[in-house]
Formats: structure tokens, sequence, C-alpha cells
């Protein structure tokens, strides 16, 4: 038996050795019974004749997260029953504190599926107390040690292996685009006869080439997008968008090619909604459902767009995208939105791009703090639906009302402006320049108690909202402090737009309808500066 135990000493010994620079396993306990906590003391200081070890005690869940912060140890041995915390939260708080340290559970109880859940929570062994040896502690300190090394390892590896897929990914995407354009120019000119005339049939081949281009340049255009959200660069600049509108012009944009297959396409009765979202990126997300639905839909088939307000939430808008095509195969359903997906279809000709289309609305959907979901029957026909948050001045606001029985506030309406002043405006499109002007503003205001007011394009002058908790003493802070970024702004500059900043203050009482009185005066004083000369558009 002593040879064996030393067998086993010699091992953690070199195991201990490769830990770090100086070969000592530092073991953190947090155990609140004294004699469980010699037990392993006891064990430590046997194995330790051959092997460095360091403890140290603690009783308490938030000493030990505590000790953890400060100390780096190898491996932490909890105990799930504490004074302050007890069974699986307690290696939760841990786990959340001290993720890259790993944990092995002791417990007085003797129950496989609390083992088998508190592995599932990120634990690297279960002991139970009473049942374990020497050997036994010090195996489990041992593999616990070696399987957090190497998933570590793991989680690095697929880490570094997607960092550098999305780097090429993009870089060839990049790189595709460049010939590309040359390839589609030329057709344009062979095609508008520049080059001399052209043949019926040449005109067919050219047609082709173009045709096939154009999707080659739309699969671009989807990886350099997947590869955007991979790595958290796909950009959402969100304004207020009318919705039906919005859905007027993606159903016009599809029509033609749901006459060519024979697919009635139409647009049911929207109510008048405003949304926030990024009004290129909702058209983004409407194109892709709707080029979906035209893959898998016959002729004669039907497709047909809604929305509405989302039932569980008054604050949310519903957009459905509906079909009779062919459906979706209930195993696949599952899995549509994963990237490089192709759901299984009878139909293979259909099958044309890359799989990403539905990732990547998915990934937009979530950056504006929907979901998106769909359902399917096989042979019947899909309905996809997302959802994208409601303006609604009056939960903005909400928070600068006063509770009954507290004493009046106030508060003060911020507005940044930006107008053409010079040839190069033409070259900007206005989103760009609302986008920077949202950006300035939010970092002159304080995010914690301050709020930037969604803002929607407006026709030549930008403008942007902002709601202060403030007098007007702060509020003159705040306006020096927004016209000095814009001053110092290159950007505005040098796209020819010119910039000022002006405020209006408001006293708001605690009342019964205090939040939609404060939502009518706010409204009636953006109205007033946005109908100011060079305002050019109403919220």
């Amino acid at each position: 038996m002593g040879g064996r135990m030393e067998s086993v000493v010699n091992e953690l010994e070199a195991s201990a050795r490769g830990l770090g620079t100086t070969g000592l396993t530092r073991v953190l306990l947090i155990e609140d019974d004294p004699a469980d906590a010699r037990l392993v003391e006891l064990c430590l200081d046997r194995a330790a004749t051959r092997c460095a070890f360091s403890m140290e005690h603690q009783t308490r869940i938030a000493d030990g997260i505590e000790a953890a912060r400060a100390t780096k140890f190898d491996v932490i041995l909890l105990d799930l029953s504490l004074p302050d915390g007890v069974g699986l939260d307690n290696l939760e708080r841990l786990l959340v504190s001290v993720a890259t340290v790993p944990i092995v559970v002791l417990t007085g109880c003797d129950d496989e599926a609390a083992a088998d859940e508190a592995l599932r929570a990120g634990a690297q062994d279960f002991l139970v107390k009473g049942a374990f040896d020497r050997r036994g502690l010090l195996n489990s300190i041992r593999h616990s040690i070696q399987r957090h090394r190497l998933v570590q390892e793991v989680t690095e590896a697929r880490r570094r292996e997607t960092e550098v897929r999305n780097e090429l990914l993009s870089h060839v995407s990049h790189e595709l685009r460049t010939p590309l354009t040359a390839v589609l120019q030329f057709v344009t000119i062979l095609q508008d006869g520049i080059g001399g005339e052209v043949s019926p049939q040449q005109a067919e081949y050219l047609g082709i080439i173009q045709r096939n281009s154009e999707q080659l340049k739309f699969m671009i255009g989807e990886l350099m997008d997947a590869t955007r959200a991979e790595t958290g660069r796909l950009i959402a600049h969100k304004t207020v968008v009318d919705l039906v509108p919005a859905l007027e012009a993606a159903v016009e944009d599809q029509r033609l090619a749901a006459e060519e297959r024979g697919v009635a396409l139409s647009l049911r009765s929207v109510p008048s909604l405003r949304i926030i979202a990024d009004p290129t990126r909702l058209a983004q997300v409407i194109a892709n459902l709707l080029g979906n639905a035209l893959k898998f839909t016959p002729a004669d088939g039907r497709i047909e767009v809604s929305a509405e307000i989302d039932p569980g939430n008054p604050l949310l808008a519903r957009i459905a995208v509906r079909d009779t095509g062919c459906g979706i195969p209930a195993d696949d359903v599952p899995h549509v939105f994963d990237r490089l997906y192709q759901s299984r279809s009878p139909d293979h000709s259909s099958r044309r791009g890359l799989g990403l289309g539905l990732h990547i609305s998915r990934e937009i959907v979530r950056q504006h703090g929907g979901e998106i979901h769909v359902e399917s029957r096989e042979g019947r026909g899909s309905c996809f639906r997302f959802t994208m948050p409601v303006y609604s001045l009056d939960a903005l606001i909400q928070r600068f009302v006063p509770a009954v029985g507290q004493p009046p506030s106030e508060i003060t309406l911020i507005a940044a402006q930006a107008w053409p002043s010079g040839p190069a405006a033409n070259a900007k499109t206005p989103a760009l320049v609302l986008t920077e002007l949202q950006r300035l503003v939010a970092d002159c205001i304080l995010g914690v108690c301050d709020v930037v007011l969604p803002s929607q394009v407006g026709r030549g002058c930008q403008t942007v909202f902002a709601v202060a908790r403030t007098g007007l003493e702060g509020a003159t802070a705040i306006r020096e402090r927004i016209r000095g970024a814009l001053g110092a702004n290159d950007r505005l500059r040098r796209w020819g737009f010119s910039t000022d900043v002006s405020s209006h203050a408001f006293g708001v009482v605690a009342a019964e309808d205090a939040v939609g009185e404060l939502s009518d005066e706010l409204t009636a004083a953006m109205r007033s500066i946005k109908e100011a000369p060079g305002g050019g558009g109403v919220l």
C-alpha cells in the first residue's frame, strides 16, 4: 500500500511542477466543517512530504470568492453547504467570479444525479465526504487540473481557429469584390453597345454572365456579413422607421421576381407603427425571408407579409413572412438559423447560396433586441416571424417622471443638429451623418440617468434629441460639452456639415397622467425645433 501511495504522490509531484513557475500547487478550500477541513489538510500534508502544496481555508462562499480573486490558485475544493450559500448556487457564484480555476465539489450527499448536475454546471469532479481517502483526493486534484487545462487549451484553439477562419473569409471576400466589380462594369459596357454592336446570342450570354456575377456578389456580401456577426462587428445604425412604407418597399423590391415564378406576393393590412431599427438592416432581413420563401414556393403559390403588435409585449412589433411552399422537415427546423446550414428540400435546384441568409437575419434581429423563429410543416409551407422594438416616447421618458408623493423634478431636452453647408455634403448619406451625431451626443451625456432618443433621418438637417435629468445649470454644461465635441469633430466638418446645439427645460410634477403630459410637451418642442428653417422632417 505504501509503495502505491508513493507512486501516486510522485505522479502528483510531477503534475504540480508543470503547473507554474514555482512548481507549487495552491489549493483553496471553502469548507465550514472543521473536521472535514482537517481531513483535507491531513491528506495534503501527507502528500507534501514529496510534493509542494499550499492550502488556504475559508468558511464562507463570499470569503472564498474574495480570496480566489486576490490569489492565483491551481484548484478550489468547494463545499456545497455553507453559511451564506447552499447547493449549486455556490458553484455558479464561484464559476462566475473565477472561471479560470478548476473546482472540485465536496458534499456529504452521495447522489449521482447531483454529481452529474454539478459536472454539467462546470465542476471538474465531485467527491463525497467520508467516502474518499488520501489517494482519491490527490487523484481528483491531479485529474481536475489536467482536465481543466485541456478544456482551456481546446477552447483557446477553437477561438483561434474561428478568428483565423473569419480573417481568411474577410480577406478573401474583400479581394474577390475588386475583380468582380470590374467584370460587372465591363459586362454593362458591352450590353450598352459601347464596345460595338452585340448580337442577340451575345446579349443572351452577357445576361447569363451578369446574373451569375450578381449572385456571386450577393454571396460575397453574405460572407462578409457573417464574418462581421461572428466577430461582433455587424453594426446596426438604429433610427425611427415608419413600418408601413418600409414593408411596402421591401415587397415591391421582390414583386418582379415573384411574378416571374408565378407566385402571388401580397402585403396584408399593417397598423401604422414606428419602430427602432436600422432601415438598411431591416430591409435585408425582409429580403432574406422573402428570397427564401420564393425559392421554396412553387408556381401558383402564395407569400404574404404582415405585421402587428406582439400579443405578449405591446412594445414589440411582430413581422411575419408566410408562404405556401414545400415546408421544412421537422428535423431541420431547429437548425435553419445555423451558420452554413441548408434545409433538405426535394427541389435541389432551389439550393442557391451559402446557407447564410437566415443566420445573418437572426444576428441582425438579435442586435435590435428582438427574436426570430419559424413554424413549418412539410408540404404545408412556413411562417417566419421576428420582432423589433416599437418607438414609444412614453416608455423612454417614464424614468424622468417622479412617483406620486415625490417632489417635482427638472429635465432638459437637448437638440444637436447638423446641416449641409458645403459641396462635400452631397457625397454623404443622411443616415451616416445622423449616426455620427448620435455617437457624439451619447458620449456627452450620463447614460445612467440621461437618454438619447431614437431619431428619424431628415431630408437635409439631421437632428438628435437627448433628455437629461438636470436643470438650467446642468443643461448649460451638457450643451457646451456637446458643442465642443461637435466643433472638434473632423468628420462632420470634412463632410461639409455645420452644427449647433440648443436646449429646452421642463418642470415635471408627480401626477396620474404625468408621463402623457410630458410626452406631449416634448413632442411639441421637438416638432418646433425640426420645423425651424433647415429642420427637415418631424418625429
